[in-house]
């Protein structure tokens, strides 16, 4: 541990501290303006006071805001905030925060918050949170009722909406996680073979929770036919692969039965062509509404139709694309890039867990 951080800990040790041993914020005043605690206004007994207005040129440290608060470094309440508060680095409020909260790198609450809450690196929240929190990471360590908007997302019980790359709930059957990765318990976890007409076998892993899901995935399929791509010679039956993610949600029906609607993108990889699929467009992109028919707590079979787009420029011989396709209701060329659509289906197994 640094020297920076060591002394950004003894800070808080000894704010937390002072703040135990502080009378109750029961007196007020329309403002203070502070230097660096304890030179202000309200000098040693900053703690015992409400301010409608609070001005800390480095830091402060005060009783309670309900107005508005602006820190050159950081703000330091011992009861409620209410209003706008603003710092350059850091919010530490021990009890209730509500309305508009920011700062530069981290906001801290105690009590609960309501409100926006915005930071650019941490926003911690040690009881519920009604509001938004947006920052890198967002924490709350009671019930989260709002929304969290950042990188890594986490709630002790969630019942409302994270959107981030990573979602993490230790309570959230309720809740809403969108992102790349949602890991809720409680949640939806299933794995799911199918078969379609384009790509023959697929083998998927969703997870997050059944009203919104994430999709993993991977493929294959054979090539229809001595071809060419590039000048590399097909065989008969060669394979092609296929690698992808999507998002989906499950709507409930009667029983174990459900509804599935889901969205993906697949990259198809042909002849092995690993070294140069960055610079190819090669993907179909699918929509899927699947019925699934419950055969208990967790295995369903499911089929349903599926509309897709397929978008590549590889050379098959005369044509754009790689991919088997049946069918086409629509197939143009846009400078070099075949646009193909048509209408599929798919069928298959899964297991939730």
């Amino acid at each position: 541990m640094n020297k920076k951080t060591r002394l950004s800990f003894l800070v808080l040790i000894v704010m937390i501290t002072v703040s135990l041993s502080a009378e109750d914020a029961e007196k007020s005043r329309a403002g203070q303006v502070t230097f660096f605690y304890p030179m202000g206004t309200n000098g040693t007994e900053s703690m015992e006071y409400t301010n409608s207005f609070s001005l800390n040129m480095v830091y402060g440290m005060n009783g309670g805001v309900d107005a508005f608060e602006l820190g050159g470094v950081g703000n330091f309440n011992t009861h409620d905030v209410s209003g706008m508060q603003i710092a350059g680095v850091s919010n530490i409020n021990m009890e209730e925060t509500r309305g508009f909260q920011f700062a530069g790198v981290s906001n801290t609450n105690f009590g609960d918050s309501t409100g926006l809450i915005w930071s650019g690196t941490l926003n911690s929240v040690f009881g519920d949170s009604k509001g938004v929190l947006v920052s890198t990471i967002n924490v709350t360590t009671g019930e989260m009722r709002g929304l969290q908007v950042g990188t890594l997302n986490y709630a002790a019980r969630s019942k409302g909406i994270q959107l981030g790359v990573i979602n993490v709930a230790a309570e959230g059957s309720d809740s809403l996680p969108i992102g790349l990765i949602s890991i809720i318990k409680g949640g939806y976890y299933a794995i799911e073979a199918s078969a379609g007409e384009a790509l023959y076998g697929n083998l998927s892993y969703k997870m997050g929770v059944e009203r919104f899901y994430t999709i993993f995935k991977i493929g294959g399929s054979l090539v229809d036919g001595p071809s060419f791509i590039e000048g590399d010679t097909f065989d008969k039956n060669d394979l092609i692969l296929s690698y992808g993610l999507g998002w989906g949600s499950l709507i409930p029906l009667s029983g174990h039965n459900k509804l599935a609607i889901e969205v993906s993108s697949s990259k198809i990889v042909s002849n092995n062509n690993w070294d140069n699929e960055d610079e190819e467009v090669n993907f179909l992109n699918k929509l899927d509404i699947n019925c699934h028919i419950g055969l208990g707590d967790h295995l369903s079979i499911f089929a349903g139709p599926s509309f897709n787009v397929y978008v590549a420029d590889e050379i098959m011989g005369d044509e754009e694309g790689s991919l088997p396709i049946p069918y086409t209701f629509f197939d143009e060329s846009y400078e070099g890039t075949q646009v193909q659509m048509w209408v599929g289906g798919n069928v298959g197994i899964t297991y939730s867990f």
